[in-house]
Formats: C-alpha cells, structure tokens, sequence
C-alpha cells in the first residue's frame, strides 16, 4: 500500500491518474488485498479500474465491489459468460450489467467502459472478431446509454 501510495502521489504530480486494476489472484481471500490497498492509501493518488469479470471470476459479487469503490472508480473492464465460460461478444450473461449500469448512473460515474472480449477454450466462435466487437458496442449502447459518435 505505501509502494502504491508513493507510486500515486509521484504520477498525479506529473498529471497521470493511476488506477489499479485486478484480476482473480488479488481478489483471493474475500478481496483480502484488494481491499487492504482500498483502505491503506489515499483515494487522491489510487483510483480503480475494476474488472467486472475477473471479479466474477473469483466468487465474489461484483456490485459489492463496485459499491466498495465508491467515488474512486474512474474505470470498469466489461465481458460476460455464460456458465462460467466467457462469451464470443458482450451480451446478457452471468453478470447483471442493467444492475451494474443503474449503479453507475445513481452514482454518477463518468468513468471508462472498457469492452473486453476474451475467450475460452469451451467459447463457440460463430463469427468474425469485427462483428463480435459491433455487436459488443451495440450492447453497450442500450444498456449503459452510451452514445457514440
């Protein structure tokens, strides 16, 4: 946490945000070190990208999460699966993102939506990288209300 903190503090005074990001390890124990950095750095110097799936990944429940972050989420990582195995584009899935997108709202957020696509050796491919990542936007327009241009 003080490596973090020091790190934070030196990039916001040269202008750069640091967001720390995870994946399933960090989230091992409850989120026992995730949490740990939330709580032992100042939220000036350590924002959070959080990575829905990965946290989904772990066991544990992504709107906990996301309500944990608070005002220190500038970023959030988007793919879904279904059974566990991650899906050819982003669609309805194990993860509620209508949920996930009304939080968002409530709270504010102007953040980052990363789309993620990863697949699985079980994830049927059914079509072209390109139409995975239209469909993807589509989705993402209609429920978190983006517009694009």
């Amino acid at each position: 946490a003080e490596a973090l903190e020091t790190l934070g503090w030196a990039l916001a005074n040269s202008g750069v945000r640091m967001m720390l990001h995870q994946h399933a390890p960090e989230l091992a124990g409850g989120a026992r070190e995730w949490r740990f950095m939330l709580a032992n750095t100042d939220r000036r110097y350590m924002r959070v990208c959080l990575d829905a799936h990965w946290v989904y990944r772990a066991g544990l429940d992504v709107m906990t999460l996301l309500r944990e972050c608070g005002p220190r989420l500038y970023g959030l990582h988007i793919r879904n699966s279904r059974g566990g195995v991650w899906m050819e584009d982003l669609d309805d899935g194990d993860i509620d993102y209508r949920a996930v997108a009304a939080h968002l709202r409530a709270a504010g957020f102007t953040g980052y939506l990363s789309v993620e696509l990863a697949w699985d050796k079980q994830t049927p491919i059914t079509r072209p990288l390109e139409e995975s990542l239209r469909r993807s936007r589509v989705y993402a327009e209609k429920v978190f209300g983006l517009a694009t241009g």
